[in-house]
């Protein structure tokens, strides 16, 4: 079995869908929208270290770029 998940374009789809979950051929499984206007966190996804070597390496490329203005 697969899950996938589908944005609706118009109403009409859900019945569409509903129908084929009636013959057994689907089971249409209702979740919360997603907030899309959400910002993604990433804190915590990174470990020290390549926290570090990131931040090192953008203030290189910040510097760099200040020193060609």
């Amino acid at each position: 079995m697969q899950t996938v998940t589908l944005e609706l374009m118009n109403e009409d789809v859900l019945n569409i869908l509903k129908n084929l979950e009636k013959l057994s051929l689907i089971r249409v499984i209702k979740t919360k929208e997603e907030k899309t206007e959400q910002p993604i966190s990433l804190a915590g996804s990174l470990s020290k270290e390549s926290a570090d070597l990131l931040r090192k390496h953008v203030n290189e490329v910040r510097n760099e770029w200040e020193r060609e203005l």
